[in-house]
């Protein structure tokens, strides 16, 4: 036994949180260079204290970084929290029900 009390081959619990934390960085800042989270053209991102009731809600950035954090600010849809094109890129398309072949 480790001194930790685990059996040799199981970490402890601080470097399990340890890693879960790194992992959650990581994508995290994937998620802030990635194409779908950057400002599309036409929109003016705005901060939470100015996002009003008929703007996008989808969010720019990386929330833990509070003072570049933004929301899309453009226009949404009627009953939406996104505008047209964020809503395309946050749904994906409804497939065709698969027919089911009925045997004879």
């Amino acid at each position: 036994m480790h001194k930790n009390g685990n059996s040799q081959g199981q970490p402890s619990f601080s470097n399990v949180l340890a890693r879960r934390q790194d992992a959650a960085s990581q994508f995290i800042v994937a998620q802030a260079v990635s194409a779908k989270w950057t400002t599309l053209p036409g929109s003016r991102p705005v901060r939470l204290a100015q996002l009003r009731g008929d703007m996008c809600r989808w969010p720019i950035g990386d929330p833990q970084q509070f003072d570049a954090f933004r929301f899309c600010g453009c226009r949404r849809l009627l009953g939406d929290s996104y505008c047209a094109a964020h809503k395309k890129m946050a749904f994906a398309p409804v497939k065709a029900a698969r027919s089911i072949p009925v045997a004879r």
